[in-house]
């Protein structure tokens, strides 16, 4: 795990000083070594590679970065982990190739040279990684295939040619000098609709994210830009797989895939909830491990605190527990280097934050994440609703939608009365916009998880700064890539990709890569592993998903030794009463952001509607929850700490 930059196109000693600064400000990324390679300055086609290092597999400098091979003039920065590193190798070994490190960075470069690009398919890991084949006069940039490792871009023209900056991170491109600190009206709408960005916009007008599964193979002859996908997730099968066979295949994979992601030179700890998915994969680790550390974050709030539950399951398998007890003091203390770990603006990743930095305090390096388990086994409560609304707005798909829109209206006025400050932004206030969807799932998946209401989106922008290419809440270039991907699928399954792809992939996966490596703290994803998403996938929907949110079959395949209804209990996500805070000791620091007129401008927001959010809040109008809030608070925040604007 670590940080990589670089440059490639027109490259002089301008540009290898701009890649030295965004490197540099991804010490916290790799605090055990850095370096940098480069090659053909000043030339059209020149090359400038840059690596941070933090140190997991192959602890000595043999595994220090970029990783050279100049025999073949093949030059590597790679940030993240090859789990099937060993068993490559030893593939690899037998086809005639000579190791001198333990690394799985060499491994890497070796893939490249047995496979080419082909290599791709033998990698089950999470990586970004960015190869330089001076013989072929091309560079290699790839992500993962769920993106678990980020990877920003920006091509910026520079005396007359194109020179293409990437990086780790968004604030480093910033870092360079060499692009201007704007932001994206796309990505502004966006946000407010989804409480983060996402598709390949950033929050900054002239960075780019590569889709994940994807790579880019820019050559350097004429600075030509080509963009592959080499995988995605499996169509719905025809026939049935939930035979006792496949139930034993996917608990092998699912038993391999913790354990390839537990082989660590470094201390390694566990995230642990008490709920299943955490709890899942302390059972199976546990296999692995004497005295498996676990990690639990208490609050003394009522309604927050599942510590009883992550001890429990401690007791069970004998795990060496730790419990962090945050309160709001204590929130409040840290929240100054808890915003700074923020890459980009979202309303959630704090709580990683928080539980990363006291794990790392606590000398481990690499954790392990239940993430991925409530996405894949129906675990939410967009299973059961979604496909309920669906029914009830295709039988309005013949109603004008004069009639339907109106009535969100009226029924939010009935369950909640008359709105003071602002329009009801709660489910009842949309039913008019759900059933007007007329049974889209896309449209309907949205307008469900919406932060705000169109509607009003378009109110708390300013007239000037509205965009016609937005829809529903995404980018037209990211809703059209979901609406081929999900339109042909089961309903429940098409709500899996959607959890999966943009949940996940657009937001958890990045909240949490930011903030636990603002600690230097490495977390792993077992259940984000894409051979066991490819098995998933062969499960028909009533043997996958069934009954909806019990995840039968996580439990089934991994936690046969705890009792049933031990799990049977309202499920809470990894929520920080960040509310209740927002109305005490944050209020003020709140308060004064929503009132700085010059700042809202600045960030294309209409002050006064924005204010109206904040007094609503503090009414405590109904359905108006924290995320909303906190939502406008980051934003602001960023955008200002990082002087960001339109």
């Amino acid at each position: 795990m670590c940080g990589i930059a670089g440059a490639i196109g027109s490259v002089d000693t301008t540009i290898l000083n701009a890649v030295k600064k965004i490197n540099n400000s991804l010490v916290h990324r790799g605090p055990n070594a850095e370096g940098i390679y480069s090659d053909r300055l000043d030339t059209p086609g020149g090359v400038v590679l840059a690596h941070r290092r933090l140190s997991i597999i192959d602890l000595s400098n043999d595994g220090n970065q970029p990783f050279l091979d100049k025999d073949r003039g093949l030059s590597l920065v790679f940030n993240g982990e090859i789990y099937n590193y060993l068993e490559l190798k030893s593939q690899l070994e037998k086809a005639g190739h000579l190791f001198r490190t333990k690394s799985d960075t060499e491994v890497l470069l070796k893939s490249y040279i047995e496979w080419g690009v082909e290599c791709l398919q033998y990698l089950r890991g999470m990586f970004a990684f960015s190869l330089y084949d001076s013989r072929k006069n091309i560079v290699l940039v790839v992500r993962d295939r769920m993106g678990i490792k980020p990877l920003y871009y920006s091509i910026q023209n520079y005396r007359g040619k194109p020179v293409f900056l990437f990086a780790s991170e968004i604030r480093a491109l910033l870092e360079s000098s060499m692009i201007e600190r704007k932001l994206n009206p796309v990505s502004l709408e966006t946000y407010l609709w989804n409480g983060y960005v996402a598709g390949t916009d950033t929050i900054i007008k002239d960075i780019k994210k590569l889709n994940s599964s994807s790579y880019l193979v820019i050559s350097l002859d004429n600075f030509q830009i080509k963009e592959q996908r080499y995988w995605q997730i499996p169509e719905l099968p025809t026939k049935r797989t939930d035979t006792l066979k496949d139930l034993n295949l996917l608990k092998e994979t699912l038993i391999d895939s913790v354990r390839l992601r537990m082989i660590s030179d470094v201390p390694l700890g566990v995230f642990l909830s008490g709920g299943v998915d955490s709890s899942a994969i302390v059972a199976i680790a546990s296999q692995f491990s004497n005295k498996l550390k676990t990690f639990n974050i208490s609050f003394s709030e009522d309604g927050f605190d599942e510590s009883y539950y992550a001890r429990r399951i401690s007791q069970i398998y004998n795990t060496e527990h730790h419990e962090i007890l945050l309160s709001e003091s204590d929130f409040i203390g840290g929240l100054p280097d808890a915003l700074h770990s923020l890459d980009t603006p979202t309303f959630d990743g704090l709580n990683t934050y928080y539980l990363s930095k006291a794990i790392k305090d606590a000398g481990i390096t690499v954790a392990l994440s239940g993430m991925g388990g409530d996405e894949l086994f129906g675990g939410y409560e967009s299973f059961k609703t979604i496909p309920m609304i669906k029914k009830a707005s295709q039988l309005f798909r013949y109603c004008p939608q004069s009639f339907v829109k109106p009535l969100g209206k009226i029924l939010g006025q009935i369950k909640y009365g008359r709105p003071v400050y602002i329009p009801h932004q709660a489910r009842w206030a949309k039913v008019g916009d759900i059933l007007a969807a007329q049974g889209d799932l896309l449209k309907l998946y949205q307008i469900t998880y919406g932060l705000f209401r169109q509607d009003f989106i378009d109110k708390l922008l300013l007239p000037e700064n509205r965009v016609s290419s937005v829809k529903f809440g995404w980018s037209s270039s990211y809703y059209k890539l979901m609406d081929e991907l999900v339109s042909t699928r089961h309903t429940l399954h098409g709500i899996s990709q959607l959890e999966l792809l943009n949940f996940v992939g657009e937001r958890l996966i990045i909240d949490t890569d930011m903030t636990s490596m603002a600690s230097a703290l490495e977390v792993r994803v077992p259940l984000i592993d894409h051979e066991l998403i490819e098995i998933m996938a062969r499960y028909e929907p009533m043997a996958r998903y069934l009954p909806i949110r019990r995840k039968r079959l996580l439990k089934k395949i991994a936690l046969e030794g705890v009792e049933e209804n031990f799990f049977n209990r309202q499920k809470k996500g990894f929520e920080f009463p960040i509310g209740n805070w927002c109305h005490k000791n944050l209020r003020g620091e709140i308060d004064s952001l929503f009132q700085d007129k010059a700042l809202c401008a600045s960030m294309g927001l209409d002050q006064k509607q924005i204010y109206n959010i904040w007094l609503a809040f503090q009414n405590d109008m109904p359905g108006l929850y924290w995320s909303r809030v906190w939502s406008i608070y980051v934003l602001l925040w960023w955008g200002k700490t990082y002087g960001v604007s339109l």
